[in-house]
């Protein structure tokens, strides 16, 4: 996955998650002003936190996808999408979006 292409989809992604995030936040708050502190209300929570986490998921993957197919354009494994969960040493992976990945196939198949 060329620089464009992941940028594209990175932020495309991250808009998603974020958007997924608000939907679950503000459907929580809409449901706790309209209802007690009772055993229903926190049913309820439990349900909008799993339904926030569903549609979490989607994004998540695809962040994931396009990390790895950049990191085998470059020509490293897509394990290293991993470093992303080190704090501190995570922001190394700024570098990414200025690597030029090759232009003709590699170990880990050709370009798409």
């Amino acid at each position: 996955m060329g620089r464009a292409k992941f940028a594209q989809t990175f932020l495309s992604a991250l808009f998603l998650t974020v958007l997924a995030f608000f939907l679950g936040e503000l459907l929580l708050r809409i449901t706790e002003s309209s209802s007690e502190n009772t055993a229903g209300a926190m049913s309820l929570k439990v349900f909008v936190y799993g339904i926030q986490a569903l549609l979490i998921w989607g994004p998540v993957w695809i962040l994931s996808a396009s990390w790895a197919k950049r990191l085998h354009d470059i020509g490293v494994t897509g394990w290293y999408q991993l470093i992303l969960f080190v704090p501190f040493v995570n922001y190394l992976m700024i570098v990414v979006f200025f690597i030029p990945g090759t232009n003709a196939g590699n170990k880990y198949g050709d370009r798409s």
